[in-house]
């Protein structure tokens, strides 16, 4: 895994450091799921609404949030559980 240095820099941690405690790490892996759960969804509704171009719009803007929400929480959890 390639350790991202905003992750570091976010969680104000060195390489190598515990960043959170694992009260913490049981809410990110609760959002973790979450926004994977919405990030699912808003691919089913694209697909539901192919050809209806406010759908399509906002679903791209949704999928581009949900990415940065993503990768962000995603590599703390990872990090945390290596």
């Amino acid at each position: 895994m390639i350790l991202r240095p905003n992750v570091l820099k976010i969680c104000g941690a060195k390489r190598g450091d515990k960043m959170v405690s694992s009260e913490d790490l049981a809410v990110l892996k609760q959002m973790k799921n979450k926004i994977d759960q919405i990030n699912q969804l808003t691919i089913e509704l694209k697909a539901l609404g192919k050809g209806i171009k406010t759908v399509e719009k906002n679903s791209r803007n949704i999928l581009s949030a949900t990415y940065n929400l993503k990768f962000t929480i995603s590599d703390i959890v990872d990090i945390e559980e290596n």
